[in-house]
């Protein structure tokens, strides 16, 4: 299973399973190719962005290239803000019960060292991918 941070772990010794709200980041990186840095979860198998949640009092941007270093041994120079989502399509409950909503701040990246390799802990793999075959790929629903 994913592992919980230590801050979403004390409050839910508080609220129990009850709907958290929390801030993430996701990451849109670009090699020189031009490929896009995808992550593929462990426990769903769908590839997605490198992304996370926002530790309390940590800068998004900050967090944005944390996550992508964590989840995909990546080095990122973020450009710019492709947009922030939220809303009731940002939510999830757990197998466990845990529910979640969460609004996502995507910045766009630029890759400027590393080579891409999965955490073992919430990624299985790490690729650049190049777009035109995205569609070969099991992609989580961005």
């Amino acid at each position: 299973p994913m592992p919980v941070p230590d801050s979403i772990r004390k409050l839910r010794a508080h609220v129990g399973t009850d709907l958290l709200f929390v801030p993430t980041v996701a990451v849109v990186a670009r090699d020189e190719a031009r490929r896009l840095l995808l992550v593929r979860d462990r426990d769903s198998g769908l590839w997605g962005f490198p992304g996370g949640i926002v530790e309390p009092l940590e800068v998004p941007a900050n967090a944005a290239v944390r996550e992508a270093w964590e989840e995909a041994g990546v080095h990122v120079a973020l450009t710019h803000i492709v947009g922030v989502f939220g809303g009731p399509e940002f939510t999830t409950t757990y197998p466990h019960g845990d529910r979640l909503a969460w609004v996502a701040t995507v910045f766009a990246a630029r890759v400027v060292g590393g080579q891409p390799r999965p955490d073992a802990a919430e990624t299985s793999d790490a690729r650049f991918v190049a777009e035109e075959k995205l569609g070969t790929l099991a992609v989580r629903d961005h």
